[in-house]
């Protein structure tokens, strides 16, 4: 999950007299803040809470769960690989300067104060509230940040996985950052290493090496993108903006990218290179590789980048999850599935806003503009969900049908939001400014 902005300055300017010089660096390498990333980090978000409410059955009334066209699958996993890639282009921007002995602290401190103490008050919620006698053990990981490599991640704050990755992302990004290594030769490096812990170490490291691997594969691309790319106001297209969320939101079902790259993994190796890691329910896989392209192309199409066969390029994405489309179209007793009406509905609209791009401009700029004040709640929302998710859970009155499960849904809402706006816009600012 990514957790922080990049703004007109950044992160790493010393104080001291001896960062004059990176400070003067940094005057020269000033970065523009991009609303409209703002806007992606909200539909990511968004994504991952409408995942765990509808996805999962019965995760917010006990007794019901929506079904037939209501029965849609939200890319809740992918949103999460979209984070990873957001994290690093914007890790990469916020720190175009490379550190130094004496930017080393404040971007760690920059860091923890961004992520922990949002963090702190929700798992404290859950471990008081929520879990019924968890041991040390459990306590400690959670509290340290450590969940899923050293103890299993508690259900009732699920979503927390993905911040153990951030921050083993944020240490990795130091050495990088301060020996000036090639990202690229990096993420080749990671897909690789991955790739040979999956096929003859699988138990090593209770099978954590493969994920971390491909997870930090994502989010070098994001780093790429920021080093050797640059926005070009010029390129951007609202337009396509909504028609990459359109597609975005259809990768749930038509899942074609990932199963054939999954057949050619089993071609190629004879093996499968799935690995789950020991106490993780939620981990990276070889065949995520194929949504790479996706999040990518999604991140440099919201920040403006310049795309060689950018028309090519969407219209190959475009068309490669049509293979599920038919495959779903072709039932057995000749009807397609009505779980399938959403996703084809968003399949269809994508179409449209790929193919008219000029008439639908500035109605897709209202709608990515009337995104961007949640992307400010993003870390919050992504955070605090399923805590309120499982609490809203526990409670069996009122339960067992659409009409209780609406009314759920809009307390539950009502909470998320409510306290994602309370930790992002008044917790987190008084925090930060005690600290200083």
């Amino acid at each position: 999950m990514i957790t922080t902005n990049y703004t007109a300055a950044p992160n790493n300017i010393s104080a001291t007299a001896s960062g004059n010089t990176v400070l003067q660096a940094a005057n020269t390498a000033k970065t523009k803040f991009n609303f409209d990333l703002e806007a992606l980090r909200a539909v990511a978000a968004i994504i991952v809470v409408l995942s765990h409410v509808v996805n999962t059955v019965n995760t917010l009334d006990p007794a019901y769960h929506p079904g037939g066209i209501w029965a849609y699958a939200a890319p809740g996993h992918l949103s999460v690989l979209l984070f990873f890639i957001l994290s690093g282009y914007v890790i990469g921007k916020a720190h175009a300067v490379p550190l130094q002995r004496d930017t080393i602290l404040l971007y760690l401190k920059k860091r923890f104060v961004r992520i922990y103490p949002i963090y702190s008050i929700c798992i404290l919620f859950v471990l008081l509230v929520l879990v019924k006698s968890p041991s040390l053990a459990i306590i400690l990981s959670h509290l340290f940040l450590t969940q899923g490599l050293t103890t299993p991640v508690l259900h009732d704050i699920a979503p927390s996985w993905s911040l153990t990755y951030e921050i083993v992302f944020y240490l990795l990004f130091i050495p990088i950052s301060y020996f000036r290594a090639n990202p690229v030769f990096m993420a080749i490096a990671m897909v690789m290493l991955g790739t040979i812990a999956a096929y003859f170490f699988p138990g090593f490291a209770k099978g954590l090496l493969p994920t971390y691997a491909f997870g930090f594969t994502f989010w070098l691309c994001g780093l790429i993108l920021a080093r050797y790319s640059r926005p070009d106001e010029s390129t951007v297209s609202y337009a396509s903006m909504v028609g990459i969320i359109l597609l975005f939101l259809t990768l749930g079902v038509l899942d074609s990218p990932p199963a054939l790259l999954h057949r050619v993994q089993l071609f190629l190796l004879r093996k499968d290179l799935t690995i789950v890691p020991a106490g993780q329910d939620a981990y990276l896989a070889f065949r995520d590789f194929a949504f790479l392209p996706y999040c990518a192309v999604m991140v440099a199409i919201f920040a403006g980048i310049k795309l060689k066969f950018r028309k090519a390029l969407i219209a190959f994405m475009t068309l490669l999850p049509a293979l599920s489309l038919v495959h779903y179209m072709k039932a057995e007793d000749g009807h397609p599935p009505v779980a399938l009406l959403f996703t084809a509905l968003f399949y269809a609209l994508s179409i449209v806003f790929f193919l008219f791009p000029a008439r639908l401009e500035q109605f897709s700029k209202r709608i990515i503009k009337g995104l961007v004040p949640l992307g400010s709640i993003s870390y919050g929302l992504y955070i605090v969900h399923f805590p309120l998710l499982c609490l809203i859970l526990s409670f069996s009155a009122f339960s067992g049908s659409g009409l209780t499960y609406c009314v759920r849904l809009a307390v539950f809402l009502l909470l998320t939001f409510s306290a994602a706006y309370f930790l992002e816009k008044v917790y987190q600012p008084r925090v930060r400014k005690a600290i200083g």
